[in-house]
């Protein structure tokens, strides 16, 4: 979230967020299919042969077990070796354009922003969009849980 106090502007991360899986597995090989390459079930619930765990969505501490279990060799830690990175890009992306973001200059103003990465094989995070109207539907459990707390701390 962007607020613009006064003029001055200041960025919040909410602490949870979630991470979307995908139905298909991804392959460069593949570059025709669309269904392979989106993570959105909006597009991939539409194709034969989807398979959705609760929305294929994991929260931050399911995909820890999730590295935990497959990856306990590299001892990755998505708290300490994945998010901050993805905060990092992520303040970079909002310092590149901030100017743009109340052209207008309001006294007092506020946006929430949903910001989409995509992680590698090496654990890399990457940004793919910020959207300025994000997705609040509240699709599977997890996003019942996490969305009205956050846009409750929003109006905190």
């Amino acid at each position: 979230m962007i607020t613009c106090v006064n003029g001055k502007f200041k960025g919040y991360w909410y602490a949870e967020g979630y991470i979307r899986t995908t139905s298909f597995e991804y392959s460069v090989k593949n570059c025709r299919d669309n269904l392979v390459h989106l993570t959105n079930d909006a597009v991939q619930k539409t194709a034969r042969n989807t398979v959705f765990e609760k929305g294929n969505k994991l929260s931050y501490s399911d995909f820890q077990k999730y590295l935990d279990l497959h990856y306990r060799q590299r001892k990755l830690n998505f708290q300490e070796h994945v998010l901050p990175k993805m905060r990092r890009i992520a303040t970079d992306a909002v310092k590149s354009c901030y100017h743009l973001l109340d052209p207008n200059r309001r006294p007092h103003n506020f946006e929430v922003f949903g910001m989409d990465f995509m992680i590698d094989e090496e654990f890399q995070p990457w940004l793919i969009e910020i959207n300025t109207n994000p997705c609040l539907e509240l699709a599977c459990p997890l996003l019942a849980r996490i969305i009205p707390s956050m846009l409750e701390n929003a109006f905190k």
